[in-house]
């Protein structure tokens, strides 16, 4: 009988040590990106959202468009977010809204 989890429990105890490791960094470099995305002015987050529409979808930018839309839902009113999603989801395929003038703006210096 073969199984996933090693019987050893020496050996066990070693594989749950290494996958808590690996979550913890997962989480470390979660965390990293998500400051770096709030670090974003408005106009560079909404080229970053504009920039990932016509690129492959893959599980690793389905991660990086969920930070953004994230950090975009922060920024916005519920209304204005609304808005935009609306705005992308009835737009012609295609067609990309860019989350820019959903943003608020800056006040003036």
């Amino acid at each position: 009988m073969t199984t996933d989890t090693p019987q050893d429990p020496f050996a066990a105890f070693a594989v749950a040590q290494e996958q808590r490791a690996l979550r913890e960094r997962a989480d470390r470099s979660q965390d990293l990106a998500r400051a770096s995305i709030a670090r974003l002015t408005g106009r560079r987050l909404a080229e970053s959202w504009m920039a990932t529409n016509a690129a492959p979808m893959t599980a690793e930018l389905a991660v990086v468009r969920g930070w953004l839309m994230d950090e975009l839902q922060n920024r916005m009113t519920a209304p204005r977010f609304n808005a935009w999603i609306d705005a992308e989801c009835t737009a012609p395929a295609g067609i990309w809204i860019s989350p820019l003038r959903y943003l608020p703006t800056a006040p003036a210096a």
